[in-house]
């Protein structure tokens, strides 16, 4: 299991009662059924490229490698464990199910050989994967959330800077989607969807915008969901006002548009600008990154 300790943000490994696939490789070596969700920012062939070249370094382990995408690759995870099938590692989103947990279909990262000094320094970020005083999850790495903003399309409206507050991302942006419709443009002026057309953007943007609001996601012990609280209502109904004040219109992604400069603004993980760079003559010299 020594690659889980560097390919997951959380690397949850299937308990041998779960049925998970470690077995013959056919050539005298063992197997370790990785699956990973899209994390790799652009760089899907890299990850294989590594996986390649782990299995090259030595000859007792083999890993299959299963790439699975955003529209239905959490529900694949959650099928196949319940069903005793799952893979032996896999890379997620931090925090597990609760459900996977209370089935004990998971390895503790203590009988996989983690020790506390491994998983010490990252203590406050990966309590959400502990449970009865037992980490399942081990970090590869954590991003930032950051606001992307197109700067010749905030220039071309009249904004030489991007937005602080709420309120100023709100007048901001409704100004340029109800400028640029009246100009045949059509540019949103912000955009809460991500990568695709799922709508992945909002959940990381529901959890910044909680926090300015000075709610939490749950309780000092993990065990409640405050979300459901004066702030979290505060934040629901000023993000919902993007749609139901058309700020907002359904449309393309948010990086796709972005790129294509028709999303003025949008706000995700900080990985994502690699993809931005990669729209080469579309971004480059036209965008910047603010604070999310």
């Amino acid at each position: 299991m020594s690659l889980a300790s560097v390919s997951a943000i959380t690397a949850s490994a299937c308990s041998p009662s779960s049925g998970g696939s470690t077995g013959s490789a056919g050539d005298g070596r063992g197997t370790v059924e990785f699956w990973s969700m899209p994390y790799w920012i652009g760089q899907d062939d890299k990850v294989k490229e590594l996986v390649d070249d782990f299995n090259a370094s030595q000859s007792e382990v083999k890993v299959n490698l299963t790439q699975l995408e955003w529209k239905d690759g959490r529900e694949k995870i959650k099928q196949a464990i319940a069903a005793g099938k799952g893979p032996d590692v896999w890379l997620m989103n931090n925090g597990l199910e609760l459900d996977y947990l209370k089935a004990r279909s998971l390895a503790p990262l203590d009988k996989l050989g983690y020790t506390a000094a491994d998983t010490a320094r990252f203590s406050d970020l990966v309590e959400v994967n502990e449970y009865e005083n037992k980490l399942y999850g081990a970090p590869l790495y954590f991003d930032a959330g950051v606001m992307l903003y197109r700067t010749d399309v905030l220039e071309k409206y009249g904004h030489e800077k991007p937005p602080a507050t709420w309120e100023e991302l709100k007048r901001t942006a409704s100004a340029i989607t109800e400028k640029s419709a009246a100009d045949g443009g059509k540019i949103s002026g912000w955009q809460f969807k991500g990568m695709d057309d799922h709508v992945n953007a909002i959940n990381s943007t529901w959890e910044s915008f909680l926090c300015q609001a000075g709610g939490s996601l749950t309780s000092p012990d993990h065990k409640k969901s405050t979300q459901h609280t004066e702030a979290g209502k505060t934040t629901m109904n000023h993000m919902r006002s993007f749609h139901r004040d058309k700020t907002s219109p359904v449309g393309t992604s948010a990086l796709n548009g972005f790129i294509d400069g028709k999303v003025a603004m949008f706000s995700f993980f900080q990985s994502v600008i690699a993809n931005v760079e990669a729209g080469g003559d579309k971004t480059e010299g036209k965008w910047a990154v603010a604070t999310s």
